[in-house]
């Protein structure tokens, strides 16, 4: 039987004994946090330095597609090979691509150091991935890596632009080699493997709950339908946000002030993270994904319609404590339906390809029916995201239940 501890004990027990892992963990994804949530600075500083707007629009999802095919395709790796080297390889490969595409001078140079950093970026996010699945806890470590992710993206939004004002790529990816050189050291935390000492999960914090190391058995139809519950999120989610300078700019805001609001949606999600980490799965699943599902729909809606820089900021508020709040649930459901890693790799993997399709799908959509048609089409995902989540959060709701 596991002990049971209070909140706060748990949690400083996590911290202090754990920091390693969690510092590992978040260098480890760190290149996917610059292609995704640095994806609004990468989108303007390539607008300004001369690329026409199909061609950022194509450099982004090659970018992203490339690193959710790559994460794919190393769902049966992660279970074999060592996920420290797989990590440390892949955060050496994005560095790479973000060395190529500061040297780049034309758009097919670009398109190279773009699938160069999207490959890296897939390798080091299946391998922590996985690496973070085979623990109990790890929705929190998922809500920990979302509030540094916050943080990186906050200050990489208030303070970038102003360096590579004009177009300054070559400073700007410059930077992420940088932070992608930073994150190396870290890596030697991750575990290659799970200790077999304990079962599928390696030395950690237990959540306070009679539960299987194993988890639930093995559910294809269930793990699908989480899956593809997280492509619908994601499309919804990235058919905005590389977005949320132009729209409004476009509707009359002054661009400095939303550059603050943008950084400011970053922050807020931290508060998002925060209440994860502390919850962590203590009211079971269903409830926190459908509220934090709730959140952040009704924050787009408030951004996409702002009329002002105080209701830009409201949505933004809400926008980014619903996205930051819900994101570790679903990576920490998809963890608790196989602790080998699989689910969540093809969980991570179908996040970014729907955050590939997003700019797509919010690019026509606003091009051809504009905003009002934006707003069903966030909505009407969201929805069905959560609907296809249903079947696995009630059963490891009822697990959880059954075990106490």
């Amino acid at each position: 039987m596991v002990e049971v501890r209070g909140k706060s004990g748990e949690i400083r027990h996590l911290i202090t004994r754990d920091w390693r892992f969690i510092l590992a963990t978040f260098a480890g994804t760190g290149a996917s946090f610059l292609s995704t949530g640095a994806a609004p600075l990468t989108v303007q500083v390539l607008s300004d330095a001369g690329f026409d707007r199909q061609q950022v629009g194509d450099l982004a999802t090659i970018e992203l597609a490339t690193l959710a095919v790559t994460s794919l395709l190393m769902t049966s790796c992660v279970a074999r090979l060592s996920r420290r080297m797989l990590a440390t390889v892949g955060v050496l490969l994005a560095a790479v691509g973000f060395a190529t595409s500061a040297l780049s001078q034309s758009f097919e140079a670009m398109v190279v150091g773009r699938l160069i950093s999207g490959a890296g970026s897939g390798v080091a996010m299946a391998a922590t991935y996985a690496a973070i699945a085979a623990r109990l806890d790890a929705e929190r470590i998922f809500a920990i890596n979302w509030i540094l992710g916050g943080l990186a993206v906050a200050a990489l939004a208030i303070y970038l632009p102003g360096w590579i004002e004009g177009g300054n790529y070559p400073l700007a990816f410059g930077t992420y080699v940088a932070l992608c050189v930073t994150a190396l050291t870290p890596l030697i935390w991750i575990p290659p493997h799970p200790r077999p000492s304990d079962g599928s999960a390696p030395q950690s914090t237990r959540v306070n709950a009679r539960v299987s190391n194993h988890g639930s058995p093995f559910s294809l139809p269930i793990a699908l339908s989480a899956c593809v519950a997280v492509l619908a999120y994601s499309i919804a989610e990235m058919a905005l946000w590389p977005f949320a300078y132009s729209i409004p700019v476009e509707s009359g805001i002054p661009y400095d002030v939303v550059n603050w609001v943008v950084g400011i949606t970053a922050l807020a999600g931290m508060i998002g993270g925060v209440i994860a980490f502390w919850l962590g799965n203590r009211r079971g699943w269903l409830l926190p994904l459908t509220l934090g599902s709730c959140l952040s729909v009704i924050g787009r809606w408030t951004y996409i319609s702002a009329p002002n820089p105080e209701v830009l900021l409201t949505g933004s508020l809400l926008w980014g404590i619903g996205f930051y709040f819900v994101s570790p649930y679903q990576n920490g459901l998809a963890a608790a339906l196989d602790r080998r890693g699989r689910v969540v790799v093809v969980v991570g993997a179908m996040m970014n390809c729907g955050y590939a399709v997003g700019p797509t799908v919010g690019g026509r959509v606003l091009q051809f029916s504009g905003e009002s048609a934006l707003i069903a089409v966030i909505t009407g995902l969201t929805l069905v995201s959560l609907l296809l989540l249903l079947p696995a959060a009630r059963r490891e709701d009822r697990r959880t239940r059954a075990s106490l």
